[in-house]
């Protein structure tokens, strides 16, 4: 998800909320990568072929994010069935093409890997998080609010998305997440879970207002230099 006007805001209630580790240094967010238990599974094949396009290394660096039109984003992800070196690696770097790209969340399919993780930095103190097979089990309310996306960089739409929800999940340690959401953070957890099954922004909206969206995206791919990121 992309916000051009970065909106701080309260971290809402979270339980359990597992962080990557960071550290600041003359105002440059550095990540560090995890350490996690040894894993008897090769980290190389830990992701989906995809991945490889992208060139996933074992040190950090900024990945290529994938534009609408785009099949890999079309696709319904994996479940990731065990979370280990790579998983948390390709994390690191996911945080980092977001930090680039101006974004504030960044879900695997948009980087090529078809698999159910995601990360976000609501730029709150928190710092950035990440989230392994994410289910929302709770929604409550609407709230209407005009969001934008790193794969459809140059548009931005108003959805209405449920005001507030409770979403489950594992941690890149492995443990158990819970987050209780409100406004902004529920409404980037939703953004950024309808990436994991293939669904973009661009299919909430009406069937005039989708036309409308498809005709400025054209103009938009049509010179390549006004896309961003």
């Amino acid at each position: 998800m992309l916000i051009d006007d970065l909106v701080l805001v309260k971290p809402q209630t979270q339980r359990h909320l597992i962080c990557l580790h960071t550290y600041r240094s003359s105002g440059i967010t550095e990540i560090q990568p995890l350490r996690l238990a040894t894993s008897k599974t090769n980290d190389a094949r830990c992701l989906q072929a995809d991945v490889m396009e992208n060139e996933v290394a074992s040190s950090a660096g900024p990945l290529a994010v994938r534009l609408m039109g785009d099949p890999v984003l079309r696709r319904h992800a994996a479940e990731v069935t065990e979370i280990n070196g790579c998983v948390a690696r390709t994390a690191t770097n996911m945080v980092l093409t977001m930090y680039q790209a101006g974004g504030i969340g960044l879900a695997a399919p948009q980087v090529g890997i078809q698999q159910r993780f995601l990360v976000y930095d609501l730029q709150g103190g928190a710092g950035p998080q990440a989230l392994i097979n994410p289910e929302v089990i709770e929604t409550d309310g609407e709230w209407a609010f005009a969001e934008a996306c790193l794969s459809m960089p140059g548009l931005s739409f108003e959805i209405v998305r449920p005001k507030q929800i409770h979403l489950v999940g594992r941690g890149l340690d492995g443990n158990e997440v819970s987050i209780e959401a409100d406004e902004l953070l529920a409404r980037l957890l939703q953004h950024e879970l309808d990436h994991l099954d293939g669904v973009l922004a661009i299919d909430h909206l009406d069937r005039e207002e989708r036309k409308a969206a498809l005709r400025t995206w054209s103009e938009l791919t049509a010179n390549p230099t006004s896309i961003r990121p």
